[in-house]
C-alpha cells in the first residue's frame, strides 16, 4: 500500500512539473504604443495571443509585437498573453497619451 501511494504521490508530481509554464511577458509602455515580448522559458513564443484595451494580436516568431494605442489620455492597461497550451500571464502598465 505504500509503495502505491509513493508511486502515485511520484507520478502527479511529475505530470504538474511537466505542465507547468514559465510564460513570461515583458511590456515597455511608449507614448500611445507598447512593445511586448512574450517568452516561455527565455524562448520567444509564436502564435501567442496578446489582448489589450479589447482588440488582440497575435505574436510572431519573434515573440515581439509593437502595439499602437489610441487614447488621448494617460492610462492603465492591462495587457494578457495567452499560449498555445492555454497559459496565460497579464501585466498592467501606463501608457502615456500619443
Amino acid at each position: 500500500m505504500k509503495k502505491t501511494m509513493i508511486t502515485t504521490a511520484m507520478l502527479l508530481a511529475s505530470t504538474t512539473a511537466m505542465s507547468a509554464s514559465a510564460l513570461d511577458m515583458k511590456v515597455i509602455p511608449l507614448s500611445g504604443a507598447a512593445w511586448v515580448e512574450v517568452l516561455d522559458n527565455g524562448e520567444p513564443v509564436s502564435g501567442a495571443t496578446v489582448t489589450v484595451d479589447g482588440k488582440s494580436y497575435t505574436t510572431p516568431d519573434s515573440g515581439l509585437l509593437f502595439i499602437r494605442i489610441s487614447d488621448d489620455e494617460d492610462d492603465r492597461y492591462i495587457f494578457t498573453a495567452k499560449d498555445s497550451a492555454g497559459n496565460e500571464i497579464s501585466k498592467t502598465r501606463l501608457v502615456f497619451k500619443d
